[in-house]
């Protein structure tokens, strides 16, 4: 939610000192809005660039007395990855656009991909500028200093922190608001701030080409607010077929005010010559207010069009930050990696592959049918990469994976390592598929200290179960002891029979009553816990719509209930079925007659591990529909507390507003964004809803309690439509998409969880746990120490001296992007300072730390003690990189 205040802020100042110039102008920008991908694949798309490219070169280089003005300066992206596209077919292109560079005549940057921030994570988005700028050194281009992006959209709240941290202090964003001309400066909740500038750049529409008129019309628009300038016009070169003479005379005549060709630098000098940064008004908060205007669109059917590349982004960015980079880093400064620099360019391989996963039309599911296959495709190779990284790492650090299908070399024993990425110590079931040869079972489970530990054994499926303890920054060992009698059934099976409840020792319950699901623990008692509804969606890929006649039906929770019992754990077993009308009509209505949806649910209670885990499955045999868990809380509060990139942000319960706009503009919706988790707290307790990979809540108030409504699949068979109810225009080609209607087998994992407090950083730790789980690998030979940390972060805030993660949250720990160590990054999400004791276990011991900005740019340093300890202080909501360096890795 965006709050605007008037007040002006005189610590954060601009980075760079501005001269001044003639504000009564109009800076006209020419610049190139692509996509690498949308209704049209890649190769498509690249093939039509080439030629606009080719048109711009020419008109780049006009010379000025043939009467035509040419193109003194040019934005060509905001995204670098278009350098590769360019590079692979028309290396020579390359060159040209390195020139233009050079002679500051050519603007790009500074991100690798552009893409929807709700939908990544704030290491994602860092990773994304840090690639970014390695994209431009190579190709020898230097990248404007400026936040740039076209996309139309919400921007989360700690960008201008994450943009400072890049040397950026000015944003040139399209963003939803009542004052689009007001230029404000925008503030992240650690207090630094930046120049926001809302270009505008959909006040044309869709694709369509420039006129004088409407360019008049916009510049009087913004004489409203400014009324002396600069004035700001950006010119789609990639739209008209025509050079920007042809419509400059015009435009000057209409509005009587010269206009001159310009840059982005250009325009906020003249800004900053009009009114000093720190005397504009601010903002803080995430950019994604709902104003009902024409063109502020957001765009909210994206976090949950095509669900399966939503969750498939969740496994692989959870893989990459809590275990490829983690051991791949530890193993290049303290393992034996035969060839370090092969591991290092397919890790930033792998990177390139999920974030051109990540972008805006690609992640959003608002792409051709063919865009998403590639998709899928480029995540089989980021997982495959990733596996080979983990191996190799492992190998380095004296631990020998084991290759499935292939011999044990022990055939009495096999090991299990467990791996955990945080800065806290990790108690969780953990569910592994042995590979094991036929007739033989484990036997007996040790631990690191050669204890005999309680397992559950499920044959049909060879999958052990343990509670695993590993400590911070760390793995454990496991031993595997193997026999040819199966495991005892009483002691080790897992059983399935009739039954209608399950609990813990300290009499938590989950039960089946009167056709309902039932929650009980201690006093507080939930009843309806979980209910599936589904009604029509008559929608497309960027909005839900309802049919103008619509029934939402609720499920029926049937008969068959059955309990699953294990020594880990006890897991109701339950199957809910609907009635559903196949598809929509051409015109748009509910077809006649009936199909059945059966969803299967396990609701499972885990020991040593709190809360209440559900998994879902389905066969989705709908379409044009919408489905989605309601799941109650038992609290009640008028907001949220939702994780975004490097934040926990409060959201209202209901946003009161027209569902149904006027034409060109977007109905308000109660669905939002959610990464790890959205909380709802009330006297100082709290209950979080987790979810991995389903990126779309809505709070329902109802029965005094917040329900959060969960979406689990959104079918539609339109990539745009101008018929919704809850947009009245397209935005985007009017074609059939048939696989946006998931016709696939489904599943859904999500949790809720319990707190005994409203502390920030226990409700993000819990939604990492979930969307992070132990790490497991089965080995052929363990390393020489069974149980190992690696990295203690002990807090001012924790209980005792063991590495916690209540202070701060450490979110990376990865090689540095240029020399060797490891670079540590940690967030703190409190109102208060957090000073952190940071201990490396490792020999030799650390030799000094360095801390850095974001860009890994070297600020200061941090002499260690004798013990190899560093003290580190991390402001409130706070971003803070230090690189550990090593002897001998200078």
């Amino acid at each position: 939610m965006t709050v605007e205040k008037s007040e002006g802020e005189k610590r954060t100042k601009p980075l760079n000192a501005q001269g001044g110039q003639t504000l009564a102008t109009i800076h006209v920008i020419p610049h190139l809005r692509w996509e690498r991908e949308s209704d049209e694949t890649f190769e498509m798309r690249r093939a039509k660039l080439l030629n606009t490219l080719a048109r711009l070169n020419e008109q780049m280089g006009m010379v000025p007395d043939t009467g035509i003005m040419p193109l003194r300066s040019f934005l060509l992206s905001g995204q670098t990855v278009i350098l590769e596209d360019i590079a692979t077919v028309r290396p020579d292109l390359v060159t040209l656009l390195v020139i233009y560079n050079a002679g500051g005549r050519l603007g790009i940057g500074p991100w690798y991909v552009l893409v929807d921030e709700a939908l990544v994570s704030g290491e994602a988005l860092i990773r994304n500028l840090l690639l970014g700028r390695t994209n431009a050194a190579q190709y020898g281009l230097k990248l404007m200093a400026v936040g740039y992006s076209p996309l139309t959209g919400g921007h989360t709240a700690q960008l201008p922190q994450i943009l400072r941290g890049f040397g950026m202090d000015v944003a040139f964003l399209r963003y939803n608001t009542h004052k689009p001309h007001v230029t404000h400066r925008w503030e992240a909740p650690n207090g630094s701030s930046i120049l926001l500038i809302n270009h505008g750049q959909h006040v044309f529409g869709i694709q369509t080409a420039h006129s004088a008129e409407k360019v008049a019309e916009y510049i009087s628009e913004q004489r409203k607010t400014r009324a002396n300038g600069p004035f700001l016009w950006f010119y789609d070169s990639g739209v008209s077929i025509h050079p920007l003479s042809d419509i400059v005379p015009d435009v000057t005549t209409k509005t009587g005010i010269s206009v001159a060709q310009s840059d982005l630098d250009k325009y906020t000098r003249a800004l900053r010559q009009e009114v000093p940064d720190n005397m504009r008004p601010i903002l803080q908060g995430e950019l994604r207010d709902q104003t009902l205007r024409e063109h502020d669109y957001l765009f909210t059917g994206t976090l949950s069009t095509r669900m399966y590349l939503k969750q498939a982004n969740a496994r692989l960015q959870a893989l990459l930050t809590s275990a490829v980079e983690p051991l791949f880093t530890i193993a290049l400064t303290h393992g034996n990696i035969p060839y370090p620099a092969n591991l290092k360019a397919l890790l930033g391989h792998t990177w390139r592959l999920m974030l051109r996963n990540q972008s805006w039309s690609a992640l959003g599911g608002v792409s051709s049918d063919e865009v998403h296959h590639e998709n899928e495709v480029n995540a089989r190779k980021i997982a495959d990469n990733a596996h080979h990284i983990i191996t190799e790492s492992l190998r380095a650090l004296g631990a020998l994976v084991h290759e499935p299908y292939t011999p044990l070399p022990h055939p009495d024993r096999t090991w299990i390592l467990v791996w955990n990425a945080q800065c806290w110590s990790r108690k969780q079931v953990v569910e592994y598929v042995l590979d094991l040869p036929n007739q033989v079972y484990p036997r007996r489970v040790l631990d690191d200290k050669g204890d005999e530990l309680l397992f559950g054994w499920q044959s049909s499926t060879r999958t052990i179960s343990f509670l695993a303890d590993v400590p911070a920054v760390g793995y454990a060992m496991y031993s595997i002891e193997l026999g040819n009698v199966p495991p005892d059934e009483k002691l080790h099976g897992i059983r399935t029979t009739p039954g209608t409840i399950i609990g813990r020792i300290d009499g938590e319950t989950v039960s089946i009553q009167n056709n309902q699901v039932v929650w009980k623990r201690g006093e507080t008692v939930i009843t309806d816990l979980l209910r599936f509804f589904d009604g029509g969606d008559a929608g497309d890929a960027f909005n839900y719509s309802p049919p103008v006649v619509d029934h939402i039906v609720q499920a029926d929770l049937t008969n068959d209930v059955r309990v699953e019992s294990s020594p880990m754990y006890e897991r109701l077993i339950v199957k809910h079925r609907m009635r559903l009308a196949p598809a929509l009509k051409e015109d748009r209505t509910r077809e006649r007659g009936l199909k059945l949806l059966e969803l299967t649910t396990t609701i499972t209670l885990y020991d040593h591990t709190p809360g209440i885990f559900f998994h879902t499955e389905y066969e989705n045999t709908i379409k044009d529909h919408r489905l989605r868990a309601h799941l109650r809380t038992g609290m009640y509060d008028t907001h949220v507390l939702c994780d975004a990139p490097f934040a926990l942000v409060r959201r209202p319960v209901r946003i009161d507003g027209a569902t149904i706009p006027a034409k060109n503009a977007e109905g308000v919706s109660n669905t939002h964004p959610l990464q790890n988790g959205v909380t709802v707290a009330q006297n100082k307790r709290s209950i979080s809803l987790l979810a991995h990979g389903l990126c779309e809540y809505e709070a329902i108030p109802e029965d005094d309690q917040v329900t959060f409504a969960l979406t689990l699949v959104r079918s539609v068979g339109w990539l745009s439509r101008d018929d919704l109810q809850t947009r009245k225009s397209a935005v985007a080609k009017q074609m059939p998409v048939h696989g946006a209607q998931v016709q696939r087998h489904m599943t859904a994992d999500y949790a809720l969880m319990p707190s005994d407090d409203d502390n920030p950083a226990k409700i993000l730790q819990a939604g990492i746990e979930f969307n992070q789980p132990l790490s497991v690998y089965q080995l052929d030979a363990p390393p020489n120490r069974l149980r190992r940390s690696f990295l203690s972060v002990v807090s001012d805030m924790a209980i005792g001296a063991d590495s916690d993660g209540d202070g701060a949250i450490l979110t990376a720990l990865k090689p540095p992007e240029r020399g060797q160590g490891w670079v540590l990054r940690f967030f703190n999400p409190h109102e208060r300072p957090v000073e952190l004791l940071v201990t490396p276990f490792v020999r030799p011991i650390v030799d000094r730390g360095e801390l850095s900005n974001l860009a890994e740019e070297q600020e200061g340093f941090i002499a260690p003690d004798a013990n190899g300890r560093m003290g580190v202080l991390v402001n409130p909501h706070e971003i803070v990189t230090l690189t550990l360096v090593f002897p001998q890795q200078e």
